[in-house]
């Protein structure tokens, strides 16, 4: 038996390579994911009708890593269920420039009450099977015939980041034209297995962030029986789709997100992934799983996070996240032009007070922009309102104060953080706190004072009272709104002095002297400012 850990003899045809792998002697996490990847393909594997079979399987598994066993018949089946594809008919309502459609159809469709006759070009085009991931134990919203939202998500993700180009796509095309399963990345494999420790070039096909050279004129390289891990780490990368929406309520998608597990226990990794997984809602909204869309890269982290510890929990109440994964990568790329960029990178930890957070988070704020910023303090560990006061003075007022969805997430954000009408006496005083009760009492008073002592207890059951009663207080929440967001430092402090404190406040000893305390410390000043806008904002 060839051992792939010693210098050897050039492996043939009927040889059987043997590699030991461990998680602590892999560089990254996108290794670390292959190697769970390539567990779950070689069990993918097993299952199919293959005749001849070749030797290819997982001869030991445990938590640290795993060996593997194959010859060269293995890996060419292995490898075809990694590179599997199939031919399928596409519509598009634009002609391609470079090549014919297989026929063109017209449509009798309906628009804005209209009938009209539309156009569509059928092309025949390759689509990467994707193994394992279309399998309903994996995935309970493919059908009978392997698709669905999220493994068509991962298809799009495939074919427009990983092998966005033609060249890169040609393991996919001759398997789906049966031209023949050894192709140049099945004999490339074998001949590396000959000399597994030797250094091969790492391609970005392979490896995320890789390039030809780096700066410094360093060419990227891995040991050979490493980069064959890379293979694999796809297929347990989770892929989600960051967006934003437009004032007309447009979904706009900025490429793509990957989450790739860093993985701390294969074997109960192994265990748990298939089963986090295939309880994922195939909701759509648009043409992408509903749940797919997030505001920032980042969050496809925290949406795996939630997965997995929801099925630790059914499991072993006594496992925690970390037991199962050290954090995860994410990259954020979208392809532009013929280019594929990486938009941003970062990683994040299996922190259970904000993966607590994060699930209490998801589906509770209504304002893309308020639901953004928010989540970005979340993960970087900031108070929940730092950098609102830039986000109100620089996006219209009516996006913001003037904005429901924006009012309501500023309410539900001071309500997560207990903020109280009324506080015990032995309750500690928090800014927070005192911000927004005084914004109350101060749009309450000034009503009142205005508008001959209404209130909403005396307007209460009347509808075109209650409406004059919220207009009105609508009307004095904006004007002190824009006099805050236009004022800064000694001239905030001049502004919320004479207006927000020009009504009785009635405030308790330690909520004067903190308020106070804070209006006279300069680097403090924009809390009590940024406090301010959303308190309006809240109680407006």
């Amino acid at each position: 038996m060839a051992k792939s850990t010693s210098k050897r003899a050039k492996v043939t045809d009927t040889d059987i390579v043997e590699m030991r792998y461990t998680l602590a002697e892999l560089s990254s996490s996108q290794h670390r994911a292959g190697l769970a990847g390539l567990v779950f393909m070689v069990d993918w594997l097993d299952r199919q009708p293959l005749d001849p079979r070749g030797v290819c399987e997982v001869t030991e598994l445990d938590a640290h890593g795993a060996t593997l066993r194959l010859d060269q018949l293995g890996l060419i089946q292995l490898l075809d269920q990694v590179y599997g594809a199939s031919h399928e008919e596409r519509r598009s309502s634009s002609a391609g420039e470079h090549r014919e459609p297989l026929r063109i159809v017209e449509e009798t469709i309906e628009c804005q009450g209209e009938t009209k006759t539309k156009t569509f070009y059928v092309y025949q085009v390759v689509v990467p099977r994707g193994a394992f991931l279309a399998d309903p134990s994996w995935d309970s919203t493919v059908d009978d015939s392997g698709n669905g939202p999220w493994i068509k998500l991962w298809r799009d993700m495939v074919w427009n980041i990983l092998r966005s180009r033609h060249t890169q796509r040609r393991p996919f095309n001759e398997r789906a034209d049966q031209i023949g399963s050894m192709d140049k990345v099945a004999r490339d494999a074998w001949k590396a297995l000959n000399h597994p420790e030797k250094s091969v070039e790492l391609p970005s096909t392979y490896y995320l962030g890789a390039q030809a050279k780096t700066a410094e004129n360093v060419v990227f390289k891995d040991r050979a029986r490493f980069q064959f891990l890379l293979h694999f780490w796809p297929f347990v990368a989770q892929i989600d789709v960051p967006h934003f929406i437009d004032d007309n309520g447009k979904i706009h998608q900025l490429g793509f997100a990957i989450a790739v597990p860093d993985v701390a226990d294969l074997q109960l990794f192994v265990e748990e992934l298939p089963e986090a997984l295939v309880a994922r809602d195939g909701e759509l909204r648009g043409y992408r799983p509903a749940h797919s869309l997030i505001d920032l890269s980042e969050e496809s982290a925290l949406a795996l996070f939630v997965r997995l510890k929801q099925r630790l929990a059914q499991r072993q109440g006594e496992a925690s996240t970390a037991d199962l994964v050290l954090g995860v990568d994410v990259f954020h790329m979208d392809k532009k032009g013929k280019n594929v960029r990486v938009l941003g990178s970062g990683r994040v930890d299996p922190d259970e007070y904000l993966i607590d957070a994060y699930q209490r988070f998801r589906g509770q704020y209504w304002s893309p922009h308020f639901r953004r910023l928010r989540l970005s303090n979340m993960i970087a560990h900031r108070p929940w309102y730092k950098g609102f006061d830039r986000l109100c003075s620089t996006m219209s007022w009516k996006q913001t104060i003037d904005k429901k969805a924006f009012k309501h997430d500023a309410r539900m954000a001071f309500e997560e953080s207990n903020m109280s009408e009324s506080e015990s006496e032995t309750t500690p005083a928090t800014l927070e706190g005192i911000v927004y009760r005084m914004v109350g009492r101060y749009l309450e008073r000034k009503v009142a004072i205005k508008h001959e002592g209404m209130s909403y207890a005396t307007v209460k059951g009347d509808a075109a009272k209650t409406n004059a009663y919220r207009a009105a207080r609508e009307k004095i929440a904006r004007d002190a709104f824009l006099g805050a967001r236009s004022r800064t430092g000694a001239d905030f402090v001049e502004f919320f002095t004479s207006t927000i404190c020009s009504t009785p406040q009635g405030m308790k000893r330690q909520d004067y002297e903190l308020i106070s305390r804070t209006l006279l410390d300069h680097s403090q000043i924009d809390d009590v400012r940024t406090l301010t806008l959303l308190a309006l904002s809240a109680r407006s």
